[in-house]
Formats: C-alpha cells, structure tokens, sequence
C-alpha cells in the first residue's frame, strides 16, 4: 500500500516508481481509497491510500 497525500491531479506521481523499481503488478485487483473528503478537506492534506499488489 502507498499513502499519497495532497491533491487528486497530482496522484500519478505515485505510480512513477513502479517502473524503476523492476517490480510487477499482480494479476488482480488494484484500488484507490479516499481517506478523508475533498468537500471539508484542502488539497494539499488529502489522502489516498493506493493498494496496488505487486511481486
């Protein structure tokens, strides 16, 4: 699991590693989980935890 804090535009800065880091992603399910709500929270202090499996 990754824990990307700040804004949902910026999120795809935190798949850039995977490449790099010569792991691969396992066949199955791969999601994102809001943790707190853009409506009462600023960008800059959201979270996401992203679940993505790899080998």
């Amino acid at each position: 699991m990754l824990r990307h804090k700040g804004p949902y535009a910026d999120m795809h800065k935190a798949y850039q590693w995977l490449p790099k880091s010569g792991r691969e992603i396992r066949d199955t399910q791969m999601f994102e989980e809001y943790v707190n709500n853009p409506r009462d929270t600023a960008p800059p202090e959201l979270l996401t935890d992203i679940h993505l499996p790899v080998k």
